[in-house]
């Protein structure tokens, strides 16, 4: 038995898991509410949100700067949506394993999936960061910790310091489609220790969740204007 799972036996009879939508005693997602989670069926262009193959960029939405495709993988509701909200403001960081666990077991069965062509390549992995204020107040930022736990499943680099957030934006939660445009505006920058062009070639762009998709593409516009050739999408949930 390893110090690893010592520790985990210990934590858990300290603090015992409970389902995160039931209350149940037992596991994060109990047998009964985990076939409530819902994953993603439509692909959509990250661009103009509308239906597309795979979550390519539609032709027509491409431009020298937009992201190249979007792959989120369950819906922003029931047990994924209580878990993501644990995690981020009860800092129950036990479910950051749980979580990577869900999106590689979901991923891996697809492998026509764009996605998978993606990871051939052997992108870089970024996280979309939080502003040092916002991360200092919450101790940690939650697509950090679960990009650093997928990469290591893809055997991937994480570059955690590459992208930053320069400006302390308000919660996009709750504003609209134009608010969230323009308060996400020039939010973001390469950190001044990579000199540019960056010679980073394929980056995944992590984030929790998509909602109108503001965040990825200002940070997407940003790496593809600092020389990165391609940047895909992936969050957890839409």
């Amino acid at each position: 038995m390893t110090d690893t799972t010592i520790k985990d036996i210990l934590l858990n009879f300290i603090f015992p898991r409970r389902c995160v939508s039931c209350g149940k005693l037992a596991a994060y997602f109990c047998s009964i509410c985990s076939p409530m989670i819902r994953t993603i069926g439509l692909t959509i262009c990250p661009v103009c949100t509308k239906p597309s193959p795979f979550g390519y960029t539609h032709p027509r939405c491409k431009t020298k700067y937009s992201l190249d495709g979007l792959t989120s993988v369950f819906r922003y509701t029931g047990p994924i949506q209580k878990s993501i909200k644990m995690l981020k403001y009860r800092r129950v960081t036990d479910l950051v394993p749980e979580l990577s666990k869900l999106i590689i077991a979901r991923i891996e069965p697809f492998p026509q999936y764009a996605f998978h062509k993606f990871l051939k390549v052997k992108p870089v992995v970024i996280p979309i960061p939080l502003h040092w204020w916002r991360k200092r107040g919450r101790w940690f930022n939650q697509s950090e910790l679960i990009a650093e736990e997928l990469a290591k499943d893809w055997n991937l680099e994480v570059r955690n310091n590459l992208l930053q957030r320069k400006k302390l934006t308000n919660s996009q939660a709750g504003l609209k489609k134009d608010e969230r445009k323009a308060n996400i505006k020039d939010a973001f920058e390469v950190s001044s220790v990579f000199d540019l062009p960056l010679t980073v070639d394929h980056v995944i762009l992590f984030d929790d969740v998509w909602t109108t998709g503001s965040t990825m593409r200002e940070a997407g516009n940003v790496l593809k204007r600092a020389g990165v050739t391609k940047v895909w999408a992936l969050t957890i949930a839409r």
